[in-house]
């Protein structure tokens, strides 16, 4: 199966790729801008996984149709220790998931 992971560099969501790398899956990671693979504690199978640079509110769409998932697993939110529960971001994370599964 092609699985498109939001949060793919995270600590949930590189757990997830592992998994489904190892059971023979095909993954698309989105990564931001800014970040370059390989990630501290993510997936360790180089080489079995895209990486496509975006973000949620400005996902890479050509990118992401020519990976053609089937499937997307959302891990992306904001997770900052003592600070998520409250954040004013929470209402962007919302709108972005939303824009993300309406497309």
């Amino acid at each position: 199966m092609r699985i498109l992971v939001t949060g793919a560099s995270g600590f949930i969501g590189s757990a997830f790729c592992r998994l489904a790398l190892r059971h023979g899956h095909e993954i698309a990671g989105l990564m931001l801008p800014t970040e370059t693979p390989p990630f501290p504690g993510g997936p360790a199978l180089p080489g079995r996984m895209d990486w496509l640079k975006g973000t949620l509110a400005e996902p890479p769409w050509p990118a992401i149709e020519r990976f053609r998932p089937e499937v997307c697993v959302h891990f992306a939110w904001i997770a900052t220790p003592g600070v998520y529960l409250e954040s004013p971001e929470n209402e962007s994370y919302l709108r972005w998931s939303l824009d993300l599964v309406g497309r």
